[in-house]
């Protein structure tokens, strides 16, 4: 396979080949694995395709011989043809493909100019589909549930907007809105930052699942932390998937408040000389109970109170490391927004400094996604700006509040 990557892109001059070897360590001992990476492809030249076996071979001699050019932000393509975009059902259960199985055909005026659009379910062997694949390396999913969009006549004109992907949107909210509150045919284009893997990560081994019967222990996990989950996981767009997870970290943040002040109470109530100074430590517990008060604690003190509670340090480390992430997070991450936001640098070295450095990232990311209104008030956070650098940052940022989840769910479920 590394020979025919090699020849192929000799063969096309705009095509990067690189072979990249990783160690990993398991209960056999330490294993190599070996990727393969293409980069070049019209459209996305930073898109880093991972090619696994000889059948995505095909799939990007396909595409590049097309000789299509991909959307940099929706998913599909361009070429003499039209614009082709790949959607999917808002609701899956009830939009099945069955009951739109006939193309839809439509007609609009669109700068003076006549458009014509096209609507049907994605055949298995598409050309939109290889695009999919390549982009994603998920194929099955995405044909079996998936409409293509293809729109003519656009290119036959001056375009009314920055670019031609900036017309296709407005397009496609134009019809597929109006197709939605008319007919309850609802449709989402699928996006390309949504679905791909342009930063390289580790791979955790997977572990085989075992042949015989499984003795697992019940374990009382909070269901509103599992829903946040699992709507992350779901989740396509990026900002909202990083508030997903934050939100599991929110959901202890006044709870935490009342775990800090019962301990404090309870170590008062332990001292030996309690009976004689009760004066003391009462005034004391007034102090505490004032302290950790929603009118004497901001957010982002409540924030780093839930960390400091239920994650480990070690642990959050030791899974940046095996995913080969841990010197993003050890650097200042900046983004480009109406100014510059600047992520700071986690510190590894004490344990204050580490809930203080960590808590300073993830809390400024969250603002800045939560008002990302462009008329916010830059002085209270900088609105965040969904640009493709931007969004693939996020996508880095997404590693660290998704640990940090699964540490405070676990911990949850040990403390309940």
């Amino acid at each position: 396979m590394e020979t025919q990557l090699k020849a192929f892109t000799e063969a096309h001059q705009r095509l990067s080949f690189e072979k990249v070897e990783r160690k990993f360590v398991s209960d056999e001992g330490e294993e190599v694995y070996t990727y393969f990476y293409i980069k070049g492809i019209k459209g996305i030249p930073d898109l880093q395709i991972h090619i696994r076996k000889e059948e995505d071979i095909e799939y990007l001699q396909r595409v590049v011989e097309s000789e299509c050019t991909l959307m940099s932000d929706l998913l599909g393509y361009r070429n003499d043809d039209g614009i082709h975009i790949l959607a999917r059902p808002e609701t899956p259960v009830y939009s099945s493909r069955s009951e739109h199985s006939n193309p839809i055909e439509l007609k609009l005026s669109y700068g003076s100019k006549p458009i014509s659009i096209k609507i049907e379910p994605i055949e298995e062997d598409t050309l939109l589909g290889d695009v999919a694949y390549l982009v994603s390396r998920r194929r099955g999913s995405y044909i079996m549930r998936g409409f293509q969009i293809s729109i003519t006549g656009l290119g036959a004109r001056r375009y009314l907007k920055d670019s031609l992907e900036q017309d296709t949107e407005s397009i496609l909210d134009s019809v597929l809105y109006d197709l939605d509150l008319t007919y309850g045919f609802g449709l989402i284009p699928r996006r390309v930052d949504a679905v791909r893997r342009m930063m390289r990560r580790r791979i955790r081994p997977r572990t085989s699942l075992p042949q015989e019967p499984l003795n697992l222990i019940y374990k009382e996990y909070a269901p509103e932390l599992l829903q946040y989950y699992r709507l992350a996981k779901r989740t396509d767009y990026l900002p909202f998937q990083f508030l997903c997870y934050f939100h599991i970290l929110e959901f202890f943040a006044d709870r935490s408040a009342y775990r800090s002040v019962t301990e404090a109470v309870k170590r008062m109530l332990a001292k030996h000389d309690f009976h004689a100074k009760s004066d003391k430590y009462i005034r004391e517990c007034v102090q505490v109970l004032r302290k950790e008060s929603d009118k004497h604690s901001s957010d982002k003190i409540k924030v780093q109170r839930v960390l400091t509670q239920y994650v480990e340090q070690a642990d959050i480390r030791a899974a940046l490391d095996e995913l080969d992430v841990l010197d993003h997070f050890e650097q200042e991450c900046v983004l480009e927004c109406s100014k510059e936001l600047k992520l700071s640098g986690i510190s590894f070295e004490s344990d204050s400094r580490f809930f203080q450095t960590l808590t300073t990232r993830i809390y400024a990311l969250r603002c800045s996604i939560v008002h990302s209104n462009p008329d916010f008030d830059e002085s209270k956070a900088i609105p965040f700006v969904a640009s493709s650098t931007n969004l693939e940052k996020l996508r880095s940022e997404i590693i660290l509040v998704e640990e940090i989840a699964k540490q405070i769910i676990a911990g949850s479920a040990a403390m309940a």
